[in-house]
């Protein structure tokens, strides 16, 4: 049996072919041809992290095997990376081992070929500014696996800490001669002052959601409801003890995709109402008749996720437990308090003036 460390999985897996390699596996995956279980995780037994096993076989070519790895969050802390693990390979015929691979390198070279299969699928032509979230291992592989697909010019970072996103963008200026701007820092507002595409961005949005309402004020009525919903994630990740992971920011952008998507059909319905009734008769009648399918949406969406906070021994016994938390958090409170405020900031806003 081979052992491959992190070196010889470098050498042996050069970008480009990944990416080619990766659009046959996709294929293969597609057309049933790939056995994929679900993945397993079980957390380990004082709750300080999460043993994981993922597996898959194919016939071409005749191999099975799984990537086994530890995730452990309190290792950062330490110095140590929070995922490791390596991928046990065998033959399919027999049953023989035949290597233990380095899994690091193997799971950034893998996500980062994705990622540059759709971005040689999907990206226009004349692409040639690449962003990038974080300044890790994978921020490293995916200006590889993009550069691969497009003729890369700029690549533009952002990263939590400003210190160390200023040398990552050193760093992979020199190594991959592309020009690397290192002034972005954590603070958002920083972000829009010193990049105007995203000011515009912004700018642009309001635009096309006023356009949709067909008025100026209905857009901010439904950006009402997420720092409601925010005070929901707050107050349940503070009673529970949980700590707010990765997972959780999931969580908390599928709950504002639900919570602005409530607000739209009251604001909507609103809307259209006035057409026919007087204001408030208007905004009482839409309210109501929005009630059922907003209670509907939340209690569904709630209730489904309750297994995976009710029947953990801790509240950070694995990942999903703070995905979990933040979507039930922030619906409930954003349920309770969108059918107030929403009428309510519709009336002032919006109709204001109007009987």
């Amino acid at each position: 049996m081979r052992i491959i460390n992190r070196q010889e999985v470098e050498r042996l897996l050069p970008m480009a072919t990944c990416i080619d390699v990766m659009a046959d596996a996709m294929r293969a995956a597609s057309g049933g041809a790939v056995a994929m279980p679900l993945r397993l995780f079980t957390p380990l037994a004082d709750g300080s992290g999460s043993f994981g096993l993922m597996p898959g076989s194919t016939l071409d070519p005749p191999f099975f095997g799984a990537k086994v790895i530890s995730l452990l969050p309190g290792n950062p802390a330490k110095g140590l990376p929070m995922v490791q693990g390596y991928v046990s390979l065998f033959e399919h015929e027999t049953g023989k081992p035949v290597a233990l691979i380095e899994g690091a390198s193997v799971t950034a070279i893998r996500t980062a070929a994705a990622s540059g299969l759709a971005t040689r699928e999907l990206a226009r032509e004349d692409a040639r500014t690449h962003g990038i979230f974080g300044t890790g291992v994978q921020a490293v592989t995916h200006i590889d696996a993009v550069s691969c697909a497009r003729d890369i010019r700029k690549i533009v970072v952002w990263g939590r800490d400003p210190d160390k996103t200023r040398q990552f963008a050193r760093r992979q200026s020199e190594r991959a001669q592309v020009e690397v701007p290192n002034t972005l820092s954590q603070n958002v507002w920083d972000i829009v002052e010193k990049h105007e595409d995203m000011a515009k961005f912004v700018w642009v949005f309001g635009l096309v959601t006023a356009a949709l309402f067909e008025s100026l004020a209905a857009p901010f009525v439904v950006l009402l409801t997420l720092p409601l919903a925010l005070i929901g994630v707050f107050l349940i990740f503070f009673y529970t003890d949980a700590t707010f992971t990765r997972t959780a920011y999931i969580g908390t952008i599928m709950m504002a995709g639900i919570v602005v998507n409530n607000a739209i059909l009251i604001v909507y319905h609103i809307g259209e109402l006035r057409r026919t009734l007087p204001t408030r008769a208007a905004i009482l009648q839409g309210t109501l008749e929005r009630v059922r399918p907003i209670l509907m949406t939340t209690f569904t969406t709630v209730f489904g996720l309750l297994p995976l906070v009710l029947f953990a021994s801790s509240q950070d016994e694995n990942i999903w437990n703070s995905l979990a938390l933040a979507t039930i958090g922030g619906l409930i409170s954003s349920t309770l308090f969108v059918l107030v405020a929403i009428p309510v900031a519709y009336r002032y806003l919006v109709a204001r003036g109007e009987a």
